[in-house]
Formats: C-alpha cells, structure tokens, sequence
C-alpha cells in the first residue's frame, strides 16, 4: 500500500491557514511486471580451508529482471581481494552466476519463492591456467 497527500491551502493571507488534504490510497501490487533492478551489497568470503585461502570482504552485484509475477532471473557478480595462506599474495576472487527465481503465489502479500542458480566461480591462478 502506498498513499499520496496533495496540501492546497486557501488562504495563504490568513492567520488561521485552512487547508484541504486529498489521499491516494491503493493496496495493488507495485511490483509487478516489466521492471528491471540493480542492486549493490556487501559479501564476506569464506572458502573451505582445502583452498588455502584466507576469508575477507568483497562486493556483490546483482541484476535482476522481473518479467511478470512468477518469474524473476537475475545476473549475479560478486568480486574479492583475498590472500593466499601459503604465499600471503592477495588474488582476485570472482564468482559469476546467473540464477532464477520462482514465486509460488502471486496474488497474496508474502510470496514464497524457490532459487536455482548456475555459476563459475575463479581465482586468478584459475585463470591463468585456462588461458
């Protein structure tokens, strides 16, 4: 729900102000279609001790695309500066996935939702060695 107040006053010369509010009120569902978000937050990295890596903070950005109320996919990135336990040199960390989100209902205020994502995550080293 959301609400609009439009104040016209009638008197503006007037020591007693009398005013008239009109309110826009509505409970339809903004979000709906067609729309496309960006997103920025904050990540903490915390890869698996056979890595050798050590844990830190990065960056996450996300795109997301809103197509109509049941489906959403979205493009993910997220970046990281950490530091390799053996040699103390930091290495750039990157995860790229591309995921999808499913929501169970459509009409009702809270909308449970089901994820799926696919992605690649590598360190420079990996890159590297594809090369």
């Amino acid at each position: 729900m959301f609400r609009v107040g439009v104040t016209h006053t009638t008197n503006p010369h007037s020591v007693h102000l009398q005013s008239k509010k009109r309110y826009l009120a509505t409970t339809d569902d903004r979000v709906d279609t067609d729309i496309v978000g960006v997103s920025v937050g904050a990540a903490h990295m915390m890869l698996d001790d056979n890595w050798d890596w050590d844990c830190g903070p990065g960056s996450d950005w996300r795109l997301s695309f809103y197509f109509n109320k049941r489906l959403s996919p979205c493009l993910r990135y997220t970046h990281a500066q950490l530091a390799n336990k053996l040699t103390g040199k930091p290495e750039t960390y990157e995860i790229y996935r591309v995921d999808r989100q499913y929501y169970a209902s459509t009409e009702g205020h809270l909308r449970p939702l089901v994820t799926d994502e696919v992605g690649e995550q590598l360190l420079d080293d990996d890159r590297d060695w594809r090369a």
